[in-house]
């Protein structure tokens, strides 16, 4: 895929026809490290399937100058002590366009629409990966001492 100009790069509501493409670039994204996952595509989609649900309200795409997804965010927003939270459920960019700023772009346009919505604070949670966790920083997250995500595999 050549490389587009981040000028030309819109961003816009998610819609459900958006979900396949999204699909596409959430596998791909997700092969790759720090990931290293093997999403299969019916997974994939009904894994978006079911956040699009709770998020598509408070969610959007980056398109191309062909109109072309190549990049998501799914937001979900809900009451807190402080006031509304939002939480980003997922952020993921097409792999081959990766580091033109589209990622940067699509958490801009997150907090611009986060302060719209008179939202107090916001959470997320990625990988140890210094790459995304700089990411992250340049925005203004930190890394929470009181919290913990646990797992258990069955």
């Amino acid at each position: 895929m050549e490389k587009k100009p981040l000028a030309k790069v819109k961003i816009r509501k998610i819609q459900k026809a958006d979900l396949p493409a999204c699909a596409r670039i959430l596998k791909s994204a997700y092969r790759r490290p720090p990931h290293q996952e093997h999403l299969a595509p019916h997974t994939a989609r009904q894994y978006l399937e079911e956040k699009y649900q709770h998020c598509r309200q408070h969610s959007f795409v980056a398109v191309d100058n062909q109109g072309d997804v190549i990049g998501f965010q799914l937001l979900y927003i809900s009451a807190w002590t402080s006031g509304p939270q939002a939480i980003l459920e997922e952020l993921a960019v097409d792999p081959k366009i990766q580091g033109q700023g589209i990622g940067k772009r699509l958490l801009d346009h997150t907090h611009h629409y986060r302060r719209s919505h008179k939202v107090k604070s916001a959470m997320l949670w990625a990988r140890k990966d210094p790459r995304l966790l700089k990411i992250y920083r340049k925005q203004g997250y930190r890394q929470a001492d009181d919290f913990v995500i646990m797992f258990k595999i069955f």
